[in-house]
C-alpha cells in the first residue's frame, strides 16, 4: 500500500520501527567492508573528511561527526599515535589546531572507501532499477533526517 493511502502518522510509525534496523544492518556491513583494513571504530569517518577537506580544525572535524571537542581529540590523539594523521598550529592563529592526512592515513582511507563501495555495489547489484531510482529519490530526505543538530 502506498504511503498516501496509509497518512503520514501510520508511515512516520512503521518507519520509526523499521528505519533504525535497516540504517544498523547496512552501518555494520560497511563498517565489515573495510575490518580487514584495520581500522577502529571512528577512524574512518575522520579519514574519510580529511579526504574531502585537509587541514579542518578539531572543532570541525568534532560538528561533522557529532561529537564533543574533547571527544575527537581522544580519538585524533590514538590516530596520530597510529600514524594516521598529523596536527600542525594554525599560521594565523596559535589557538588553533589543523588536522592532516599522512600518507599512511591517506592510503587506509582509499583502501577503506574502495571496500565500502565494493560491498555497496555488491548490495545495489541485487535490486532493480526501479528500487534503484527509488532510493535514490530516497536520498535527499535521508540525507535531512540524519543531520546532526548540536
Amino acid at each position: 500500500m502506498a504511503a498516501r493511502d496509509r497518512g503520514v502518522e501510520a508511515v512516520g510509525a512503521e518507519l520509526g520501527e523499521r528505519l533504525p534496523g535497516i540504517v544498523s544492518r547496512l552501518s555494520r556491513g560497511l563498517r565489515q567492508a573495510h575490518d580487514p583494513i584495520g581500522l577502529r571504530p571512528g577512524e574512518f569517518p575522520v579519514l574519510s573528511f580529511l579526504l574531502k577537506r585537509p587541514g579542518a580544525t578539531v572543532s570541525e572535524l568534532a560538528q561533522a561527526e557529532g561529537v564533543r571537542t574533547p571527544s575527537m581529540t581522544a580519538l585524533l590523539a590514538q590516530m596520530e599515535a597510529g600514524g594516521l594523521i598529523s596536527k600542525a598550529g594554525d599560521q594565523s592563529d596559535r589557538r588553533c589546531v589543523r588536522v592532516g592526512l599522512t600518507a599512511r592515513g591517506e592510503e587506509l582511507a582509499r583502501a577503506a572507501i574502495a571496500a565500502r563501495q565494493a560491498w555497496f555495489a555488491a548490495r545495489l547489484a541485487r535490486l532493480s532499477r526501479a528500487q534503484i531510482v527509488a532510493l535514490d529519490r530516497a536520498m535527499e530526505a535521508l540525507e535531512r533526517l540524519s543531520e546532526v543538530e548540536l
